[in-house]
Parts: C-alpha cells; sequence; structure tokens
C-alpha cells in the first residue's frame, strides 16, 4: 500500500512538472532570460572582423564637408565612380531611393550603377493598398532598380525585449521570396570573387540568431573623403563596401544587446550579417515543438533520479541537473550552431522538486498516521505516545510511530531471542518453500546459514536421510530427528509459510534397540542354554552316560552364567558413573595377566609380558579397566590355538608423552569381515566363532574406552590374529 501510494503521488508530479514545462515553453514565459542567455552564448561566436567588409559612412564630418542631407544623387554616382575606380569588389548603397528626384539625377544615378555593375541598393516593404494588414515589397524608382546589380530587403525583427537580434535572411510575401539585403551582396561577392562557396537560408522559418560584433568593430572611412578622393585606393580594392548614413538624427539606428553596444548603425548590422553568411556563424532556434521536448525530458529525468536516490541525495541531483542544463544550453551553440531556451525546463525543474517534496510529505504523514494508527490497535504497546509531543504534524507523527516502532522491535528482539535458543532446531519456510529462519540450533544442524533455499537442499547439504512415511531424518552421524510441521497463514492467501520443527529422538531410538536386542537376547541367547539343560535333566534314560550329561550341563550352565555376567556388567556400565582414580596402567596389566595363567595353561599358550620399565599413570575406573583386560586377554586366549602365544604389553608412544597405550595381540583366527565393520556392536555374534559368544565382551570393551574418554583401534584379518590397541590419556 505504501509503495503503491508514493507511486501515484510520484506519477502525478511528473505529469504536473510535465504540463508545467510545456506551458512555459509554448508561451514563452521565460523568454526575459532566454534572451539575456542567448546573448551570453552568442558572444563566445564572435571573433575579429572579416578584412573584406569596409564601412563608408556619411557621418557629421561628411555632412559639414560636402552639404547637408539628402544628397543628390549625382553626388552618389561620384561616390560610386571612385569605389569603381579604387577596385571595390562589390558596393553596398544602404540607402533607399524609393522616391523620384530630378530626372537628371536619377539617371546620373542609373548610369554609374550600370557601368559599375557590382552595386546592390536596399527595398523596403509597405502596407498594400486598399489592405488593412497586406503587405508589398516597395522597390526603388524604376531606373535605379533595373541599374542594381541586386536588391534585397533590410527588414528586421526585434525580440520581445525591443532588441534586434535576428535577421530573416529571406522574407515570402504573396509567393514571392525577397532576399536580404546583406544575402543578395553576397552572392555578387561570391560571383565577382569566382568562389563556389553556397549559402542555404533558413527560408521562411524562424531567423537565424546574429551573433553581433561590438560595435564599431568594422573600419570605417567618410564618404567625405572617398568623394574628394583623400583615401588609399588599397583600402578599398577587392572589398564588399557598404554604405550608410552614421550621421546622428540621419542614420537608423537599431537597438542591439549590450554586448553589442547597445545601438548599433543599420549598415553594420548588414555588414554583420555579410560577415556571418561569408562564414557561415549563423545560430538556428530549434523548433519550439523540440524545445518544448527537451524541457519536458529534463522533468522526465528529474523524477526518475527521485526514484533512485534518496531525499538527501535528490537536492544536489536536482541542482546538478539544473547546471547541466544551463551549460549545456549555452555550450550548445558552439557545438553545433543551434540554439536551446533552457529557462523554461530550468523554471520546470525549480517547480518540480518542491511539488514532489509536498506530495511525498502529504503521502508520508498519511502513511504514517495510518500506520500509528494500525500498530496502537496490536497489542504491543504498554501506553499510547504522546500526541502533543513534535514540533509539528509530521514530527508528531513520527515520533510517535518511532515509539511504536521501538515497541515493535522490542517485541521483536524478544520473539527472534526465544526462536533463537529454543532447545529444537526450527526452520521457518516462506509461501514459495524456501527457508527465512533458522534458528542457532538449525544452524548446528545443517552446518548451513544460508536462506532462500528448499528444505530439500538444506536436508541434502547435511547429507540426511529422510524418512517420508514416519516425518524422521538420520543424519550420517547416528542422530535421529522427528520432523513436526505447522503452517501459518497472515493475510488469509495461505501461502505465508510454514515452520518445520525437529526434534532428536535419537536416546529413544537407541533404548527401542537395546530394548529390542535385549528381548532377543533373553528370548532366544538365553533360553537356549536353559532348554538344553532341561532336556539333558529330563533324558535321563534315553540320553549320554552320566558323567558326559553333567559335563554338558556344567557346560551350558557356564554359557549362561557368562552371558548374564556380561549382559549384567554391560548394563551397569551404562547406569553407573565411573569411579575415577590415578592407577599404574603396568600394574592393571600385570593382575590381568595373573588372573589368566590358569586358563592359558590349560591351553598351552603362551602370555608374553612386554611391561613399561616405568609406571604409567591414568585416570580410570580400576574395576572397568580389569575387566577391558580380563576381556581382551581372554578373548585372545580363547581364540587363539594350542602352542600359541598372547602378547600384553603396556607402551608410551614416541610421538606423544601425554598417551599411554595397552597392547593385547594374539595369533588366532582373526576377526571375520563382516565383524569388523562395527567389532564393538552389541549382540555382533560372529558367525565363524568359538563356543557361544554374542559380543558383548567386546560390546563392553567399546563402552568402557568410550567412556574413559579413550580410543581402540583393532587390526585383524582372517587366519592372521588380531592386536587391539587401547590408547588412554596418560597423567604426567
Amino acid at each position: 500500500m505504501f509503495r503503491n501510494r508514493l507511486l501515484v503521488e510520484w506519477m502525478f508530479a511528473l505529469l504536473l512538472g510535465c504540463a508545467f514545462a510545456w506551458w512555459m515553453s509554448s508561451a514563452r514565459l521565460t523568454e526575459s532570460v532566454d534572451l539575456q542567455l542567448q546573448d551570453l552564448s552568442t558572444a563566445a561566436l564572435v571573433d575579429t572582423p572579416d578584412p573584406d567588409i569596409l564601412l563608408v559612412t556619411i557621418d557629421e564630418t561628411s555632412l559639414a564637408s560636402v552639404g547637408g542631407w539628402p544628397w543628390p544623387r549625382s553626388r552618389h554616382a561620384a561616390l560610386i565612380e571612385q569605389l569603381e575606380n579604387a577596385g571595390a569588389r562589390t558596393v553596398v548603397l544602404d540607402i533607399l531611393f524609393i522616391e523620384p528626384s530630378a530626372e537628371d539625377e536619377d539617371q546620373a544615378l542609373a548610369a554609374a550603377m550600370a557601368r559599375s555593375g557590382n552595386v546592390v541598393i536596399p527595398h523596403e516593404f509597405g502596407p498594400a493598398p486598399n489592405s488593412l494588414d497586406g503587405i508589398v515589397p516597395v522597390f526603388p524608382v524604376p531606373a535605379i532598380e533595373q541599374a542594381a546589380a541586386a536588391l534585397g530587403h533590410v527588414a528586421v525583427e526585434f525580440d520581445s525585449d525591443g532588441l534586434v537580434r535576428r535577421v530573416p535572411l529571406a522574407r515570402m510575401e504573396d509567393g514571392e521570396t525577397y532576399p536580404n539585403l546583406a544575402l543578395a551582396t553576397w552572392r555578387i561577392a561570391r560571383e565577382t570573387q569566382g568562389s563556389q562557396r553556397s549559402f542555404t537560408t533558413n527560408g521562411t522559418g524562424n531567423p537565424p540568431i546574429l551573433p553581433m560584433r561590438q560595435a564599431g568593430s568594422y573600419p570605417r572611412i567618410p564618404a567625405s573623403a572617398i568623394l574628394s578622393g583623400q583615401f588609399a585606393a588599397e583600402t578599398v580594392a577587392d572589398r564588399i563596401v557598404l554604405v550608410g548614413a552614421t550621421a546622428r538624427g540621419l542614420g537608423d539606428q537599431l537597438p542591439v544587446s549590450a554586448r553589442a553596444g547597445s545601438v548599433m548603425d543599420g549598415v553594420e548590422i548588414q555588414a554583420n550579417l555579410v560577415d556571418a553568411i561569408k562564414h557561415d556563424r549563423f545560430v538556428m532556434p530549434v523548433n519550439a515543438g523540440v524545445s518544448a521536448g527537451l524541457s519536458i525530458l529534463v522533468v522526465i529525468i528529474l523524477f526518475l533520479g527521485f526514484r533512485v536516490l534518496s531525499p538527501g541525495t535528490a537536492p544536489f541531483f536536482a541542482l546538478g541537473l539544473a547546471g547541466i542544463v544551463l551549460l549545456g544550453a549555452l555550450a550548445l551553440p558552439l557545438l553545433t550552431g543551434l540554439w536551446w531556451p533552457p529557462g523554461a525546463a530550468l523554471a520546470a525543474l525549480a517547480l518540480s522538486y518542491p511539488i514532489w517534496g509536498w506530495r511525498r510529505l502529504a503521502s508520508v504523514v498519511a502513511i504514517l498516521q495510518r500506520e500509528s494508527g494500525n500498530l496502537e490497535r496490536l497489542e504491543i504497546a504498554r501506553t499510547r505516545p504522546d500526541d502533543d509531543d513534535g514540533f509539528d504534524e509530521v514530527e508528531r507523527q513520527a515520533h510517535q510511530l518511532g515509539n511504536l516502532v521501538a515497541l515493535v522491535q522490542e517485541r521483536f528482539t524478544f520473539i527472534r531471542t526465544v526462536v533463537r535458543n529454543l532447545p529444537d532446531p526450527i526452520v521457518v519456510l516462506d509461501g514459495e518453500g524456501r527457508t527465512a529462519i533458522l534458528n542457532e540450533r538449525a544452524r548446528n544442524l545443517f552446518g548451513s546459514e544460508d536462506l532462500q533455499v528448499e528444505l530439500q537442499d538444506l536436508l541434502v547439504a547435511a547429507r540426511a536421510r529422510l524418512d517420508k512415511e514416519n516425518s524422521e531424518i538420520a543424519l550420517s552421524d547416528g542422530r535421529v530427528f522427528t520432523i513436526t510441521r505447522a503452517h501459518f497463514d497472515l493475510s488469509g492467501s495461505g501461502r505465508d509459510g510454514e515452520i518445520v520443527q525437529f526434534h532428536e529422538i535419537t536416546a529413544l531410538r537407541l533404548a527401542e534397540n537395546e530394548r529390542r536386542e535385549t528381548m532377543e537376547f533373553l528370548s532366544h541367547d538365553m533360553r537356549s542354554p536353559q532348554v538344553a539343560i532341561l532336556g539333558l535333566a529330563d533324558d535321563e534314560n534315553d540320553g549320554p552316560e552320566p558323567h558326559e550329561r553333567f559335563r554338558l550341563i556344567r557346560s551350558h550352565a557356564r554359557i549362561t552364567l557368562k552371558l548374564a555376567d556380561d549382559f549384567a556388567h554391560l548394563a551397569r556400565l551404562a547406569e553407573k558413573p565411573l569411579e575415577l582414580g590415578e592407577h599404574n596402567l603396568c600394574d592393571l596389566a600385570e593382575e590381568a595377566v595373573d588372573r589368566a595363567w590358569h586358563a592359558a595353561r590349560q591351553k598351552k599358550v603362551t602370555l608374553e609380558r612386554g611391561m613399561c620399565p616405568e609406571p604409567s599413570y591414568v585416570r580410570v575406573d580400576p574395576s572397568v579397566i580389569s575387566r577391558v583386560l580380563d576381556n581382551l586377554i581372554g578373548n585372545a586366549v580363547k581364540y587363539t590355538p594350542e602352542g600359541s602365544t598372547v602378547s600384553i604389553a603396556v607402551e608410551r608412544p614416541e610421538d606423544t608423552q601425554e598417551v599411554a597405550r595397552l597392547v593385547i595381540a594374539d595369533d588366532g583366527p582373526g576377526l571375520p569381515p563382516d565383524r569388523m565393520e562395527d567389532p564393538f556392536q552389541r549382540f555382533g555374534q560372529s558367525k565363524v566363532r568359538v563356543g557361544h559368544s554374542l559380543g558383548l565382551g567386546l560390546a563392553f570393551v567399546g563402552e568402557a574406552v568410550r567412556k574413559h574418554h579413550g580410543t581402540i583401534d583393532v587390526e585383524s584379518a582372517p587366519g592372521e590374529g588380531s592386536k587391539f590397541t587401547v590408547s588412554l590419556e596418560r597423567i604426567t
């Protein structure tokens, strides 16, 4: 819910920011700022003036020397002749000859222009007759028009701040296209120079932006100096000469940007225009639709940043984006010759950030209120937080939620601690059946802390065998666990998760196995010799001779007594704690050899003693270790063929002084392979045996050594005898 609400608020603020950017761009509400930035950017495009351009000015000096304005047209003819004689490439008379004068004067000017063949003159546009808004071109008198090499209009366009920054290179009226005076001049100058350079105009679309040099940048010669011949011809030769009025109150002075001097003569504007045409240094404004689209794109980038950035980083991102937009717009004319007004984008950035902050804050406050109410309804809060604790509503809501969250965290920590310290391994599965929580017992059981894995993979990694029928697992170390499952559903979807508990029943399984083995022992192994005794006692007439019958009865009775004795000692060892003390293992071994001497003598078996020259003290229960020795030595004597040797030795290993080793070796038949799998298994009698053995003696030996924290190793092979090595910790 929280995420969805913020997404809706984000989309609302994004659409609002895009709409604002489009409106600001379409309505040109930031044009004054954009024009100032445009002047700053285009000023970097201005370089040194073209040396082929020369201004001949009708200034105050010329008026004082030649005479007041207007001059007769024969004087303009004389000016053209002087320039022609000096080798001017093209002469531009930036003077309107719309009204006729004396016929001989018009003819004199026309004749001079015709002889020169490279004179360009202007025309203007005026209101169409019998029309309220029609515009028609107004040309010079016919004789002068026909003598001109080319005509061009001198119309300019004023921006919203009243300054001239752009000049239409071509203007269309009634389907006819009329080139600008500077464009007509360049066409004549190009043909005269023999260059094949072409220039594509902007047609009738948006006029290009003209980068203007500072007023007074182009070289000037007063018209009076030209008429009097007081000039060097090389200053005029092969140049484009623009003639225009610059005297105060006489010429057409136009307002321009402060970087161009604020005011500039019309003839110098034409000079800048010719220079820009020659070197193709115009800046083209981008289409209005493209401009609005770029502004919207900037807003989209800003809001995408809001999606991925933190609230602390977002302001710096917005400032950085604004800086990129501003610097990019200023550098665009230098790189591409295009101008994109960035004002709308900057204004949209300035508005979008507070809009998004307002909506996000409002949404967060609403969510804080709702979640605080939800938490208050849970039975976790001991006291209700103070609603008046805070500077404003946001801080109060945050403070209230913070208190409730602290209580939730306290309860969560309590629950997590309880789960972590539960005595049984606990695994919590999510709705997809993957592990979400493992308590400490489960981590130790499976040897893994990996989450988001399936329970089956967890069991495989721990090499546990799953018994689905009995809901049990068995580990490789012999431990057995029963599995208890409980589903939980918090959202009503039925797929919230499942709690899996593992309860160890290893002791129970061992006890069951022992009971089963005990029952088998009592029902079969203990019963068999008793049945034999009863049979021998009942068959007094049909059985063997009395002395043989009594021998067999005594033999079966001894077997029964031996089984009962071994079983009793094994059971007592499992239940009774050891009575540990410091004893010399050599003495215990000597006593055990003495006890076995009679049985060995009867079987003609030699007991070879290998006792240590120095005492080896160990911390043991002497009665238990003595029985261990009796079992091992007795088995060796029992299974060793007559005339063989049984060796008993107490050793100190050279590699360590912390262990004493008791070694009993015989030349008997050895343990068969089936018994070598687990020599110390209870009731593990061998299929190949001498006498009646159930393995209770070796089971006692293995359990006794284990309880003394020692180790026992067996080396045996069929026909090669057996060697038992008991290692106990020595007291140093």
